[in-house]
This record gives C-alpha cells, structure tokens and sequence, in this order.
C-alpha cells in the first residue's frame, strides 16, 4: 500500500476474516501523496471508520473538501463496549476545551455561522486589547440566541486573554462567581484575583474548578492546589488540609506532588501502584482490541500502535493497564511507554516504570548534569524515541536542532549523528549547561526548563513582561505560550519522579512546596555517576 500499490492491497486484505483491517488499509490509500482522494470517498470512509486513530486526520481533509456538500460524522473515541464507565483525559485546559452539548457540526448552519462570526469578532478585538469591546460583542451575541455552550467558550477566550495581558481587573469582573460557570473563565478568573490579592474571590473560582466533572487529573490538582494557596491566605487551615488531600490525590502530576510534600506524606516511588487489571481475553469484544491483534497478524506493528494508544487513551485505567500488558506479551514492548502514558499522565494516579524508563543511554563522556533533568527532558519531548523528527527539524531524543548543534557542541560532535544516543544526549547536556549559566537564568530550573523549549530570549522577555509578585507557580501559570507553560509543568514534575526513582533528593520540589525558586545545584546535580556512565551509548531492550 505504501508503495502505491492499492489494487494488490486492497485485494489481499478482503482474505483478512470480517475485512478487520479493511479501514486502515482504506485510509493508507486515501492519505497517500500519491492518490488524490474525493469528498465522497472520504465521507464515505467516516461513516464507517470514525474510531480509527486516523479518522481525525480523515476528517480535516474531508472538511477541506467539502465544499457545499453535507459536514462529514464527528470523530468518536473507541468503544469499550460498556465494560467501564470512559474518562476524558484532556490536559490542562485551554479557551476551547471546554465541551459543547452538542457538537458544532451537528448544529444548523445559521447557529454555526453565528458562534463563528461572535468568536471570530471576539478574538480580533482581545487581539487588540480591547476587552470592552470583545465584552459587547459578547453580550450582543447572547441577545441574538447565542448558545450557552458557545458563550461560555468566548467567555473563556476573555478571560483568558485578559490574565495573560495583565487586565486582571477585566477578568474578575467577567467571570460571575454564581453557579459552576465555566471551567476556563473561572479558572483565569482565579489566577488574576489570586494576583490581585483578592484571596476570598480566588477561593471561590478555584473550587469551582477543583468540584468540575471530567476534567484531567492534572487540572483538577492544579485547581485543588490553588484553592489550597487561597485558604491559607485566609486562615482556614482544616479548609486548607482537604484541598490539598484532592490535590494530592493525582500524585504523578506537578501540583499533586506539591501537595504530598506540603502534607508530608510524599510517597516513595513505586507505592501505590497495585491496580487490578482486566485479563486481556475480555479486551476481544473491543473492537480497537480486535483491530489491534489482526494488525500484528498481519504484519503493521505501527497501525497496531496506533489503535492501543488510541484504546488506552480512551479507556479506563484498569482496561489501559490489560493493554499494556497484551503490547508486551505481542511483542511491542517499544511502544509501552507510549500506551501506557496515553492515559496514565491524564490520570495522574499511578507510578510506572514504563512510564519512567530509564534506559542505559549516556552522554559522550559522562553524564555531568542531573540524571532526572535528563530523562525528563527526553521523556517529554522525545518519549524515549532515538529517530523522531520533528516538523521543525528537531532531531532524536533530545530534540535537538542541527543549528544548535553546531553552535552549542564541541568541534568532536560537529557533523556527527544526533539520531545517535549518545551524541545527542551530549549535546543535550551541554545546552542546559548553557542555559544554566545564562542571565537572567542564573541556575533556576523553571526558567531553565522554559528556555529550553521556548528560547532564552523569550524567557528574558517574560520575565520584564509578566506580574508573577515573586510567586514561582504564578510565573508558570502566566507563561502566555501554552507548549511552554505545559512543558514546564510536564518536565518539571518528571524530574521529580526520576529523582524519587534514583534515590535522589529533591531540593526543587522541596523549595517551590515552601514557596521559592528552585534553583540548580541545590541537589539536583549530578553527584552519583551515571549506571551507564562508562558504558557508552547502549539501549536496554
């Protein structure tokens, strides 16, 4: 098929029992380079194959193509066919997470045509800065029968733009703090009254968040954590205890951590981790299960992949843990830190060492920064995967651009392979190393951490830029860039399970549970030698 060849294909594939793979196989062909597929073939392919993992992709492009002809159907989860109640496992939110009733193209075209033209109008005055106006489009809109649903996504871009350029006042005014109201406004709402010091407004808008329904483990953490700050700046220290036992309740993720060690019951890696597993033969009446085992049959490991990320990203936990197992025992032990951080990471609750390997990968020369800083790094921006290429061009396990290998890297790395463990870890290394001795980076790991992903000229920026009042998690919170501000959060609540694993201190988590800057050096160095420090660049299978 990848060959172009569709005939032959297609052919061989109607031998397969009940055309299992069939959708797969239909959508290798119409996403070829070399195949110009029709709206009819395309729509046709989502009324049948809406659950597969490509049918997001499917639909964008039918959507491209559809001229005047009928929206094609939504993409769907996969069915776990009733065995479990499914769990949204979104991450942090952002303005257009939260879920409309009903989706938009299932509505009439004039009902669509409106929230397009209210949100539209919307974002180019915000664009502006003018949130007065962005205000009446909004209210006019409300007039004319904008939907519930929608107005609470615009309320949520308001918000949201107004916390990111300072006009917190805006932001309270905005949001009203009667009834549950909407997650992203509120949860903007509170960050901008915690930053005006309007503590009792903050507390009501982080609870608001923390009692919302199918949210990330992650956000509800987050929510929970912050209506922690909120009843200690009141005095209500029972108040304050529960909100951080919620918190604490995701214990993977950055804020859940936080709040262990804030009740001084930070649990040691590993505890905690027994969870019953459904056996794998009752995984055969999922039909992504069943897609899966006919994909390995026949050869497409990687299409199998993609239908057990899928099914473990839609999945409950228990049903996600038998899907990892039947990876492992299929022979695609590669792809379990994949499967299995597709819904673990969601969740928050587990400690895995699948989701924190540690493979036996070492800089050239030795590791000379902290083991966890590392692994955490790689973890996010590569999951362990030596030949990713990124769309930008950013290569291997680090991530690295070839432009800040030949700036950062030593003439005995120039022009070698970064697809290569231990080069690329080298040069990995040395650019933290930079970034640590930078201004205005002086060794502190959040900035450290931002100006890897974001640059170091943008972090300069945003620190001249941003109201954070000396508070490190407002900082966070106020990074305008959502990949940075989630990276940071991501990374730096890894670094912390990998030190946790190594037996390592954790000077950092210790010092922004207390409220400080966590700076580099104050544990997290690289003390204890590598256990592949002088192995060179080899890979545990």
């Amino acid at each position: 098929m990848r060959d172009g060849s569709f005939a032959e294909a297609e052919k061989a594939a109607s031998s397969i029992a009940n055309e299992i793979v069939m959708g797969h196989l239909q959508a290798e062909r119409l996403l070829h380079r070399d195949y110009r597929s029709s709206y009819r073939e395309l729509f046709d392919w989502m009324k049948l194959y809406a659950d597969l993992p490509s049918a997001r992709t499917i639909h964008t492009l039918t959507m491209k193509r559809r001229g005047r002809n009928p929206a094609p159907p939504g993409v769907e989860a996969p069915v776990v066919d009733g065995m479990l109640d499914l769990f949204d496992s979104s991450a942090l939110p952002e303005a257009g997470d939260a879920k409309p009733a009903v989706g938009m193209l299932d509505r009439p075209r004039e009902e669509r045509g409106r929230m397009s033209a209210v949100r539209q109008r919307v974002r180019q005055l915000l664009g502006k800065g003018d949130f007065e106006g962005a205000g009446k489009v909004l209210a006019a809109g409300e007039k004319r029968g904008l939907a519930e649903a929608d107005r609470i996504l615009v309320l949520g871009d308001i918000a949201r733009f107004a916390f990111f350029a300072g006009r917190d006042e805006r932001a309270v005014e905005l949001v009203p703090l009667d009834g549950e109201g909407p997650v992203v406004a509120r949860w903007f709402a509170g960050l901008s009254a915690w930053r005006l010091g309007r503590h009792e407004i903050a507390r009501q808008h982080f609870e608001a968040v923390a009692r919302a329904p199918d949210l990330s483990g992650w956000m509800t953490a987050a929510a929970a954590f912050w209506a922690s700050r909120t009843h200690r700046a009141l005095g209500a220290g029972d108040a304050m205890q529960a909100a951080l036992r919620q918190a604490a309740d995701h214990p993977t993720t950055f804020y859940g951590q936080l709040a262990s060690r804030q009740l001084g019951n930070l649990a040691a890696y590993g505890e905690g981790t027994d969870r019953p597993e459904i056996e794998v033969d009752r995984l055969i009446g999922i039909p992504a299960m069943r897609r899966a085992i006919a994909l390995v049959e026949v050869g497409e490991p990687a299409l199998a992949i993609d239908e057990l990320v899928a099914l473990a990203r839609a999945a409950p936990t228990a049903v996600a843990d038998s899907v990892v197992a039947f990876a492992r025992t299929a022979g695609l032990r590669r792809a379990v830190p994949r499967i299995t951080a597709a819904i673990r990471e969601a969740e928050g609750a587990l400690f895995d060492d699948a989701m924190y390997p540690m493979p036996r990968w070492a800089p050239e020369g030795g590791f000379t920064v902290d083991r966890a800083l590392m692994f955490a790094i790689i973890k996010q921006e590569s999951n362990f995967r030596m030949h990713l290429v990124s769309p930008a061009g950013a290569l291997g396990l680090m991530q690295i651009m070839p432009k800040t290998a030949a700036f950062i890297g030593p003439d005995s790395l120039r022009g070698r392979d970064l697809h290569d463990p231990g080069v690329n870890l080298a040069v990995g290394q040395r650019y933290i190393r930079h970034l640590l001795e930078q201004d205005p980076i002086r060794g502190n790991i959040i900035f450290t951490v931002a100006a890897y992903n974001g640059g170091i000229g943008r972090v300069t920026r945003w620190l001249s830029e941003i109201r954070h009042n000396d508070d490190p998690l407002l900082f966070m919170e106020a990074i305008p860039t959502a990949e940075t501000r989630q990276f940071v959060e991501r990374v730096v609540s890894a670094m912390w399970i990998y030190q946790r694993r190594l037996g390592d201190r954790t000077a950092s988590l210790d010092a922004v549970a207390a409220g400080q800057w966590p700076v580099y050096g104050s544990g997290e160095d690289a003390q204890r030698p590598s256990i592949a420090s002088t192995e060179g660049a080899r890979v545990e299978d």
